[in-house]
């Protein structure tokens, strides 16, 4: 963290050297400070993807997911193709309760990359939501099948529950 204080220090104009500090913040926990940073260095760079999709993890950390959304959809709007932005995206509108949205942001977060046990675990959950309890179970068991956890069993168990699995 320091050294990108030397950084920005030395250049307070570098956008770059203002988002790593705000990164290296939001890591150590000082989420506020973290925000700071990153407004900053959208006001030098606003069409950075990384600092909205950033920031806009930082405002979901202190409880803020409406402050969260503009910069989420800017991360997906300047970087389509990014897996990480299409999450972000898609557990900001799960927060904010658009559970429909939120589904097809995962989806095409899928279509990107490889899945991951955050995306399998968003989809199910989503699905959950939703009321789409064997798409739930689907996802769910392919999460307990590639990823093993107990959130994974515990959420597929609560899936199958629904579906009336019970033996399961």
């Amino acid at each position: 963290r320091e050294t990108y204080r030397k950084a920005v220090g030395m250049d307070e104009n570098r956008s770059d050297a203002r988002y790593f500090l705000g990164l290296m913040q939001q890591v150590l926990g000082e989420i506020g400070e973290a925000i700071l940073e990153y407004q900053r260095a959208l006001e030098l760079n606003p069409n950075d993807p990384a600092t909205h999709r950033d920031l806009a993890t930082a405002y979901l950390q202190v409880g803020r997911p409406d402050l969260s959304l503009p910069h989420a959809e800017k991360a997906v709007e300047l970087q389509p193709g990014s897996q990480p932005a299409w999450c972000n995206l898609a557990v900001t509108y799960s927060i904010l309760g658009r559970y429909d949205e939120a589904l097809t942001a995962y989806r095409t977060a899928t279509e990107i990359d490889e899945l991951d046990a955050p995306v399998l675990l968003g989809m199910g959950d989503t699905h959950l939501k939703l009321g789409n309890f064997q798409r739930a179970v689907n996802t769910l068991a392919e999460l307990v099948r590639q990823f093993p956890s107990a959130v994974a069993h515990e959420r597929f168990a609560y899936a199958l529950f629904r579906v009336y699995e019970f033996d399961v």
